[in-house]
């Protein structure tokens, strides 16, 4: 039996339990680059905080960000 890992799309950030999630999940959650994801934190377009070296984005506000209950992202 293999493991598969779940899919990274809006269900799975509603119902992961996990406080945060990396650049990496973000990236596939949005369809977009790893680089898309470091420039859009850089640019304070995703909310982040930084552990030493990794950053990590809050699930909660990503979630409400996407969902439109918390601003949007600011055109640039």
């Amino acid at each position: 039996m293999t493991n598969i890992p779940p899919q990274r799309d809006i269900e799975w950030l509603r119902t992961t339990t996990a406080a945060t999630i990396t650049r990496a999940e973000a990236a596939e959650l949005l369809g977009v680059d790893q680089r898309t994801i470091t420039r859009a934190v850089a640019d304070g377009q995703i909310p982040s905080l930084q552990v030493g070296r990794r950053v990590l984005i809050p699930r909660i506000p990503l979630l409400a960000r996407l969902e439109g209950t918390a601003g949007t992202f600011p055109d640039h």
